[in-house]
């Protein structure tokens, strides 16, 4: 629908039509203004008071369509007459068109617009006809890209200033060649314009604060939904009006007064609006993390006197929080071994400890020093201290990245310190066990000068010497220590009756470690020529199993007859000591009472030796020998 007004005629002065023009281009708020270039129809360099007329040109600033013509306050380009019609309202130069046959005359310039939106259009207007020509009645038109977009209507009043007005809606948005041309069938009869407007109607059609020179939307106030990602223990902001037709409070174009609601949501954390500069703020709650929440807030406009007003959904993808702590590990250097898992240890995914491989996983690990003894397992979490690595700290940084989101990482270090092992104390204890009962009783000697040989966890010996209470000590590193005791340095004929040699002991770090007490009894005959080891032990393990005599080897005429304390001879043997002879190892040889190959019981027994010494003189020999399992 077309919509104009027809002013009545306007005398105006100077002063008056000075204040006018400051009236019709002074907008207060920027928007409402003409969009035409050169709207007084000016031409440079003429002075529009005096100067002649001119035919077939164009204001600065248009084009021509066809051949209108320039007029000023004396003259009229089409007839040379002094003009008895008042000059233009704004005064200054005026251009006339009419019907050239068929042939519409006019003016044009290009403007840009806004689809959807209502402008009108206004304008001095003034009708003469042609001396000695009859009268008749011109009619003028706009048209956008040659179509007709609104009709003057016709004014029968000649020489009478108007100012008619009229209103379009632009089809489309973009640059348009607006045309302002003469229509009907009137040839005679001239139309002449000046002080052209062309504006916006309403500035804000849509009523949401924003022009619609800028408004993407000027005519549907329109919010838009937004997108951001945030993370437990922060904050997030977004500029939710960036996208929506909606200008901040802070936007000198805003037109009205915006304000910002929440009215919805699945969001549970703190939400915060600032209509001011069009930001909101979101604080996520722990549970919201590895997920999505909402939030529909409420946008309104007072621009139009009552709110305006739309509704968008802020999506807010709430990351996992991921928090990697440094650890400490504290690793015995001379036994080595592995620490705890220090992911699961303290690490924490979204406010709850982390399970290595289900939640969480180790992305990258920095050892400066690969190859040290020192290493960390990203798959089990756990450092590995290889034993004998040199004291001291190593230093290994670890990437931990959620597996549900791989982008949310945290850095840890792990300063590992290397102890030297600490030492302990063994002890033990050895003496004669004279009665042979596996107890030092009264009055049995301690064993001095013996030579006990420690070997550490790390394998280092060392050789210690009982004292004359018949104690050793050493001190090692704490873990197994094997201890044995140097049969060389023991009383000639010895063996043990109680405890064991060698033996492992656990030596700790705290206190003493007693291995045990060691009793040995001496079973050997010593004279001059022989020596006659008094006991045996033959358990088969390769020590003191068979009866030995040292020296008899030299003495080939020898016999040898054991026989058990009932007198029942049990062994007998020619040629003891030498090459191809049997030895005796506990076994029985008899063929009255005792079995035969039938190992004999723990006790004493007797031996009997006969040998021919190396002056042919025989020899006799015979004590006591002791069978000990």
């Amino acid at each position: 629908m077309l919509i104009f007004t027809l002013f009545p005629q306007r005398k105006f002065t100077s002063l008056i039509r000075i204040v006018f023009f400051i009236i019709l281009f002074s907008f207060g708020n920027g928007y409402s203004q003409n969009l035409l270039t050169n709207p007084g129809l000016d031409v440079a360099g003429v002075d529009c008071t005096m100067d002649n007329g001119a035919f077939d040109v164009a204001p600065d600033g248009w084009g021509k369509i066809y051949t209108p013509d320039r007029s000023t306050e004396t003259q009229r380009t089409w007839y040379i007459v002094n003009a008895p019609r008042p000059a233009s309202p704004s005064g200054g130069c005026y251009f006339g068109f009419r019907m050239f046959g068929a042939t519409q005359e006019g003016i044009k310039q290009n403007v840009t617009l806004v689809g959807g939106v209502q402008y009108s259009f206004s304008f001095d207007y003034l009708i003469e006809s042609r001396p000695g020509l009859p009268p008749c009645a011109p009619q003028t038109e706009i048209k956008l890209d040659g179509t007709v977009v609104a009709t003057v209507p016709i004014s029968s009043v000649e020489n009478v200033w108007e100012r008619p007005v009229v209103t379009f809606i632009a089809p489309t948005s973009g640059s348009f060649s607006f045309e302002f041309v003469a229509k009907g069938t009137c040839q005679n009869t001239w139309n002449f314009v000046d002080d052209l407007v062309l504006e916006v109607t309403d500035p804000d059609t849509d009523g949401d604060g924003n022009p619609n020179i800028s408004d993407p939307n000027p005519l549907v106030a329109t919010a838009v939904d937004d997108n951001v990602a945030a993370m437990v223990g922060g904050s997030v902001s977004i500029d939710i009006l960036a996208n929506d037709d909606y200008l901040d409070n802070n936007d000198p174009n805003n037109l009205g007064t915006t304000s910002i609601t929440q009215i919805g949501g699945s969001a549970n954390g703190v939400v915060a609006f600032d209509a001011s500069t069009g930001e909101m703020t979101y604080t996520p709650i722990v549970g919201e993390a590895g997920s999505s929440v909402t939030i529909i807030y409420q946008v309104c406009n007072d621009e139009s006197g009552v709110l305006v007003c739309d509704d968008a959904i802020v999506t807010i993808v709430v990351a996992d929080n991921i928090i990697a702590n440094d650890d400490t590990v504290t690793i015995n250097s001379n036994t080595g071994g592995n620490s705890i898992n220090v992911v699961n240890d303290n690490d924490i995914l979204n406010g709850n400890g982390v399970a290595l491989g289900v939640d969480v996983m180790v992305t990258t690990v920095a050892d400066p020093n690969p190859g040290d003894g020192v290493s960390f397992d990203s798959s089990t979490g756990e450092v590995t201290i290889v034993p004998n690595t040199p004291p001291g700290d190593y230093i290994i940084t670890y990437t931990l990245c959620s597996i549900a989101t791989p982008l949310v990482c945290d850095d840890a270090i792990i300063t590992i310190t290397v102890v030297p092992a600490p030492n302990g104390t063994i002890t033990g204890h050895l003496y004669s066990d004279l009665n042979d009962n596996s107890t030092q009783d009264i009055g049995e000697p301690d064993l001095e000068g013996v030579d006990v040989n420690i070997i550490d966890i790390n394998g280092i010996e060392q050789t210690v010497t009982t004292d004359v209470n018949g104690d050793f000590m050493a001190n090692v590193p704490v873990g197994a220590t094997v201890v044995d005791i140097d049969n060389t340095t023991l009383p000639l004929g010895s063996i043990q009756t109680e405890g064991t040699d060698p033996t492992t002991v656990n030596v700790i770090g705290t206190g003493i470690t007693v291995e045990e007490n060691n009793g040995f009894i001496v079973i050997a005959d010593v004279d001059d020529e022989i020596v006659v080891y008094t006991g045996i032990s033959p358990n088969g393990d390769g020590i003191n199993d068979q009866f030995r005599i040292v020296g008899l080897d030299n003495f080939p005429n020898n016999t040898l007859q054991i026989f058990n304390r009932w007198g029942v001879k049990i062994f007998e043997e020619d040629g003891y000591e030498q090459s191809g002879a049997k030895f005796f190892e506990g076994i029985s040889e008899g063929r009255a009472t005792m079995g035969k190959n039938k190992e004999l019981p723990v006790g004493t027994y007797f031996y009997v030796l006969e040998y021919e010494n190396a002056s042919g003189i025989n020899m006799s020999k015979a004590g006591y020998l002791y069978i000990n399992r």
